[in-house]
């Protein structure tokens, strides 16, 4: 049908503790709807009550119902392509081949206007805990974030299907149904952090990392010369690089081999101890924590807040402990 454009992410918007599975979405969706004027719509056809009376739905497992049994929305098709359930488990709902188009036996009816170039997958879930909030949005009107609606499996498994998809598609726009129309689904909010931000920090991490070297030959003594070395703090502080570009250049954006051209003096670090280093790291990381406000940086401000965390040990213990 035409080249893929969109990853679009769904909700079944349903309780907190409920598990769906395959044949719920096939009865929601396929299921005949009733009409205003006695009529069923019925895999996309106009068809009277009589004419449904033997008519069966085959479920994914592989039960029959009646499908006046299962009112749905009369689709021809399901919403999705994919599913994550409760446990983690991504599920396959309609085949497709791992390639840039969508095909016409690919198309799924996940969001009117826009299903002939995109690809949808769902979470099971999207209430909150107690059940009192249902759309995703607490009582100023902000979008409650993913790990108080989904399960920390699902996350898990979103962040490497959308990474997958990522590598098929380089070019794929990943947004949230609400992004696509007037919905709240998928119950929280998917706007891009600036990567320019992100970009900022990577190269002031780089910084730092080039100033524990300039520690490590500058040591006055033993102790001092090791602590700025290897896995003491230069190893941590890559890691956290490594770990925030691959999370967000998976699930978000491509970067440009020129935007890490980072200043190459690392005195415009203004720290003389590691222990200074480690309290500026511990104050910017802190800072760019408050622009990670989208749902899908949620583990990548836990990698900073362990990070800080790792900072602040040895601004009290006065060496790393790691």
């Amino acid at each position: 049908m035409g080249k893929m454009k969109y990853l679009v992410i769904h909700t079944t918007d349903t309780p907190y503790n409920r598990e769906i599975t395959p044949d719920d979405i096939c009865m929601w969706h396929l299921g005949p709807k009733k009409n205003d004027d006695g009529t069923y719509t019925y895999l996309g056809r106009i068809v009277s009550k009589k004419d449904l009376e033997n008519v069966y739905l085959i479920l994914p497992s592989g039960k029959k119902v009646k499908a006046l049994d299962t009112p749905g929305r009369g689709w021809k098709q399901v919403g999705y392509s994919d599913m994550i359930n409760r446990k983690g488990e991504l599920i396959n709902l309609v085949p497709y081949t791992f390639d840039d188009v969508i095909d016409s036996f690919e198309v799924t009816n996940g969001a009117t206007g826009y299903n002939s170039n995109s690809r949808h997958i769902v979470l099971a879930g999207g209430w909150s805990k107690d059940g009192k909030i249902k759309n995703g949005k607490n009582c100023d009107g902000s979008y409650m974030q993913p790990e108080e609606l989904y399960t920390e499996e699902q996350i898990k498994q979103l962040i490497q299907y959308l990474k997958a998809q990522r590598e098929i598609v380089p070019s794929v726009e990943i947004v949230g149904h609400n992004n696509l129309s007037q919905k709240t689904c998928p119950t929280y909010n998917l706007n891009k952090m600036d990567k320019n931000n992100l970009i900022n920090f990577l190269n002031f991490l780089n910084l730092c990392s080039r100033k524990t070297k300039a520690f490590h030959w500058a040591a006055p003594n033993r102790d001092e010369h090791n602590d700025a070395d290897g896995p003491a703090i230069r190893e941590k502080i890559q890691d956290l690089q490594d770990t925030l570009a691959e999370q967000w250049q998976g699930i978000n954006f491509q970067f440009d081999i020129n935007d890490f051209d980072a200043p190459q003096n690392p005195e415009e670090i203004e720290a003389t101890t590691i222990g200074e280093l480690c309290e500026l790291m511990a104050n910017r990381t802190s800072e760019f924590i408050e622009g990670l406000d989208g749902a899908r940086e949620s583990f990548m401000k836990l990698e900073c807040i362990n990070f800080i965390g790792q900072c602040n040990r040895y601004i009290y213990l006065g060496y790393m402990n790691f």
